[in-house]
């Protein structure tokens, strides 16, 4: 599919990046400046990674457990967005906020010895795919819980209900071409991640 097939796709979830592009930068900013007010909602995810952090540094080989890691959990996340977008698209932006707010929080408590440029070597390289991927994953479940919504109004009037069918065939029909884009670009962010990212962390 040429590049202008790809950008067709997405004009019918411009206005839901736009949402989630905005729920996440917004938490983003919460976690940076307000981090105290949300360490109890982290300190799970923290412990999480610092284990997973621990079992990569015992692996034979971690730059393979590093990058398996990694591809795995951001393919599920998206997997998971997209397709509990069916509870009304609540799913997929608590996954906004959640993340959003990590982000801003380890950011905010890097400890004195790590640089906020070193952190950025962290984020940046494998970040600027990565994060746009997820809000992308994140979007195509939102519409899919608004679909769910206008489904409901479809049961009270044979209008909306054509109207819901219509719009229900075109998500269908776009959904693949999203999930290959969305995996596509998760799998570059991994290899980034898991090369150009660790080199410049080691």
């Amino acid at each position: 599919m040429k590049l202008r097939g790809w950008l067709q796709q997405l004009q019918p979830l411009k206005h839901y990046v736009i949402a989630a592009a905005f729920v996440f930068i917004l938490c983003v900013i919460l976690g940076y400046v307000d981090s105290s007010s949300y360490e109890i909602l982290i300190k799970a995810q923290m412990e999480q990674m610092q284990g997973i952090a621990d079992g990569i540094k015992q692996s034979d080989h971690q730059q393979w457990s590093f990058f398996s890691h990694i591809i795995l959990n951001n393919l599920l996340a998206c997997a998971m967005a997209i397709l509990f977008g069916f509870f009304f698209g609540l799913f997929p932006i608590y996954l906004l906020v959640s993340n959003g707010l990590f982000l801003g929080y380890v950011a905010a408590n890097r400890g004195d010895e790590v640089t906020m440029l070193y952190f950025l070597k962290g984020i940046l390289p494998h970040g600027i795919i990565e994060i746009p991927a997820f809000i992308l994953a994140c979007a195509v479940g939102m519409r899919f819980g608004s679909l769910v919504l206008q489904s409901i109004g479809g049961v009270f009037s044979l209008e909306r209900k054509a109207k819901f069918q219509m719009k229900f065939r075109v998500f269908i029909r776009q959904l693949l071409p999203m999930v290959i884009l969305i995996g596509g670009l998760m799998l570059l962010a991994a290899i980034i991640e898991s090369t150009i990212t660790y080199t410049l962390l080691k």
